[in-house]
């Protein structure tokens, strides 16, 4: 796979395999990157309509960042939604995070879950910086990872929707509940 033309190889930092891909910050606007298929034609990964992903990928700031504050929810994660006919249909994030110091040297997995709309049969995988990453910062992203956790999403989702109200009694390791 390839980069979009916002981002660039470094082979010297990686977390695996021969490169990662690097993004420096301008202050001005949105600097994005794309995984594509022949440095024009995104890679779509096949999706299905109010599906749940996880996504998640590693992250590494330069050593010589500076960035303490002001960089809120200046790093993204996210998955732009197609239709059959290619039609653009929304973009959903599955991580939002700060630019800082506290990504410079070390690699850190990011990760978060999205779920896709309606409309959605396919998506491409999009990391980005936003205008509050100060200019010249410089951020490594390095093996990405989606799965449709939808099943899985929704057992836990189920699990935890359990309401008790009143007394609680645990017999034999079942819990009952009676209201007062």
């Amino acid at each position: 796979l390839y980069l979009s033309a916002s981002g660039t190889y470094d082979s010297d930092t990686k977390y695996s395999g021969s490169y990662s891909a690097k993004l420096v910050g301008d202050g001005v606007g949105y600097i994005v990157a794309s995984l594509v298929v022949d440095k024009t034609t995104y890679y779509k990964v096949q999706t299905r309509p109010n599906a749940t992903y996880y996504m998640e990928c590693w992250i590494y700031g330069d050593a010589g960042n500076a960035q303490t504050t002001g960089g809120a929810n200046s790093i993204h994660l996210i998955m732009v939604e197609y239709d059959e006919a290619n039609a653009y249909v929304g973009t959903r994030t599955a991580y939002s995070g700060t630019a800082s110091t506290a990504f410079n040297g070390v690699w850190t997995r990011i990760s978060g879950y999205l779920t896709m709309g309606a409309g959605a049969a396919k998506a491409d995988i999009r990391f980005r910086l936003s205008s509050a990453v100060d200019d010249g910062e410089a951020y490594y992203f390095d093996d990405f990872y989606v799965a449709d956790v939808t099943e899985a999403y929704s057992k836990a989702d189920a699990a935890t929707a359990v309401t008790l109200t009143g007394t609680q009694t645990l017999t034999n390791k079942t819990i009952s509940g009676s209201s007062n």
